[in-house]
C-alpha cells in the first residue's frame, strides 16, 4: 500500500497563509492552515459595527501586477472595484498630495517656507555624495533638511517608534520618486512630473478587504482550516521539521511546512533551539490601535487616506471607508478610522477605549470635520505585530537566520512578518505562488 502523503502545514491564516492555500489548491496539493484565532485573515480583516464596516487598516490592492489583479477579480466574482482617489498629507498650511510631488509643494506651500525648503533641497542635491546609510540620510539627500522634516521624518518616527537615523532605507519604497532631481527638472522644463499610480489609483474589494480574505478562504475549502490552533513549538531533527505542537499540548506530524508567523516568535518555537537567541532583538514589531468613529454625516473627506506628520496629533493616518466603497457606511452616514501605532509597552496600548475616542474626536472637532453631536458610536480595535520595524542592520541579522534555516529542507517562509519585510497583499499573494512551486514543482 502506498504511503499517504501528509498535507502541507501552513502556519498562520493571514493573507500570506491564505494565499499559500490558494496556490496549493490550484496544484491539487493537500494542505491544512493552522490559525491561532477563531477567524482567518490575520491583520487583514473587515470589522462591523451595526450597519457600518471598516478594515483593519487602509488596505488596498495595488494594480502593479496584472496577473494578481486578474486572480483577485476571479476570486471576487468581479467585485473588485477600481478606485481613483489621492492621498494627502495634512499640515496646518495646507494639504499636500502623497507621495510628494514637487509641483504640488510649489503651488501649496507658503512662499517663505517654500524658499527655505528649495534652498535646503538645492544644497543637498549639489553637495550630497555617497550612498545613504539610513532612512534619514536618504530623505535629507532627496528633500533637503526642511522638506524632509516637514513631510517625512516626523511622520516616519511616529509610525515606526524609532529615530529615522536607525531605520533602513528600504522603508521608503517608491514614495520618494516624485522628488528626484530628474522629476523636478521635468516639471520645471516641461510641466510634467512623477505621479504615483499605486497610492491614488488602486483596486478595492466591494464590502471591504475582509471579503477578499473570505474569497481566498472559500477557495481553500473551509475543511482545510484548524482555527483556534496556536503553533507553540516546532520539532526538528536530521535537518527536517518533523512535528508541530498546537496550543501547548497536541503534536501533529508534518511533511512540508510554510510559516507565515512573526519571525521572532517562530525562532523561539524551535526544539531543540537554533542558537539564534542573540538575534531576536533585531526582529521587533509595531502594534496598531484603530479608533473608528461612526458619524451622522454623509461625507467628511474626499481622499483615500490622510497622513499626519505632526507630533501634536495622536494618530498617523486617517481614512474614510466609504471613500473606498460606498457600502461601507449606511446611506447618508460615514465613518473615520484613525491609526495609532505603538509598542505593547506604550501607554496607548492599554489606554481605556473611551479615552482614546475622546483624543481622536477632539482632534477631528478641532479640524472642523465633525461636531460632538455627529458621533453615533465608536469601535476600538488592537492589532499585534502590524508592522515589522526595519532598523538599519536588520538585513545582516536576517541573512544569519537564513543561513541557520537553510539546512531545514522542508521549510519555507513567506508573508510580511515571516520574511520581516514591508509588503502588501498583492506581494504576499505572488510570493505564496513562488513558494508552492518551489516545494512541489
Amino acid at each position: 500500500m502506498a504511503q499517504r502523503i501528509k498535507p502541507l502545514a501552513v502556519l498562520g491564516g493571514g493573507p500570506a497563509g491564505l494565499s499559500v492555500g490558494y496556490h496549493a489548491g490550484k496544484r491539487q496539493v493537500p494542505f491544512i492552515i493552522y490559525e491561532k484565532s477563531d477567524q482567518w485573515g490575520g491583520n487583514c480583516v473587515t470589522y462591523e459595527w451595526r450597519e457600518f464596516r471598516f478594515d483593519s487598516g487602509a488596505h488596498r490592492v495595488h494594480g502593479t501586477d496584472n496577473d494578481v489583479v486578474k486572480d483577485f477579480f476571479e476570486l471576487m466574482g468581479g467585485d473588485l472595484a477600481r478606485v481613483i482617489r489621492p492621498s494627502h498629507i495634512y499640515k496646518e498650511n495646507g494639504r499636500y498630495i502623497f507621495p510628494l510631488e514637487f509641483k504640488n509643494i510649489v503651488r501649496t506651500m507658503p512662499l517663505r517656507q517654500l524658499a527655505v525648503g528649495l534652498k535646503d533641497m538645492l544644497f543637498s542635491l549639489l553637495l550630497g555624495s555617497g550612498e545613504a546609510r539610513n532612512f534619514e540620510e536618504l530623505a535629507v539627500s532627496r528633500y533637503g533638511n526642511f522638506f524632509a522634516k516637514e513631510f517625512l521624518l516626523q511622520y516616519t518616527e511616529k509610525l515606526w517608534g524609532t529615530p529615522c537615523a536607525h531605520l533602513d532605507t528600504s522603508i521608503a519604497g517608491n514614495r520618494l520618486a516624485g522628488m528626484q532631481c530628474k522629476e523636478i527638472f521635468k516639471w520645471l522644463t516641461m510641466g510634467k512630473g512623477h505621479s504615483s499610480r499605486t497610492e491614488g489609483d488602486f483596486y478595492y474589494p466591494r464590502g471591504g478587504v475582509g471579503r477578499l480574505m473570505d474569497a481566498l478562504a472559500r477557495s481553500c475549502g473551509f475543511e482545510r482550516f484548524r482555527l483556534g490552533a496556536a503553533v507553540t513549538r516546532v520539532f526538528h531533527k536530521a535537518n527536517r521539521i518533523c512535528a508541530i505542537e498546537l496550543n501547548g499540548a497536541e503534536q501533529v506530524e508534518v511533511d512540508q511546512v510554510v510559516s507565515t508567523l512573526p519571525l521572532n516568535h517562530f525562532l523561539d518555537m524551535f526544539t531543540p533551539g537554533l542558537g539564534l537567541e542573540d538575534l531576536k532583538h533585531a526582529f521587533i514589531f509595531r502594534n496598531l490601535v484603530l479608533v473608528a468613529l461612526f458619524l451622522n454625516k454623509p461625507q467628511v473627506t474626499d481622499v483615500a487616506s490622510l497622513y499626519f506628520p505632526g507630533r501634536d496629533m495622536p494618530f498617523t493616518r486617517v481614512y474614510e471607508p466609504r471613500n473606498r466603497c460606498a457600502s461601507m457606511s449606511p446611506f447618508g452616514k460615514s465613518s473615520l478610522v484613525a491609526e495609532i501605532p505603538c509598542y505593547d509597552t506604550d501607554p496607548v496600548w492599554s489606554c481605556a477605549d473611551d479615552e482614546l475616542v475622546e483624543r481622536v474626536a477632539d482632534s477631528f472637532c478641532r479640524f472642523g470635520w465633525i461636531k460632538e453631536a455627529d458621533l453615533l458610536g465608536y469601535s476600538v480595535k488592537r492589532m499585534s505585530n502590524a508592522y515589522p520595524v526595519l532598523r538599519s542592520g536588520h538585513e545582516l541579522a536576517y541573512a544569519e537566520v537564513t543561513r541557520a534555516l537553510r539546512p531545514i529542507s522542508n521549510l519555507r517562509l513567506t508573508g510580511r512578518n515571516a520574511l520581516f519585510s514591508y509588503s502588501w497583499v498583492h506581494d504576499q499573494f505572488r510570493r505564496a505562488g513562488e513558494v508552492v512551486r518551489e516545494l512541489y514543482s
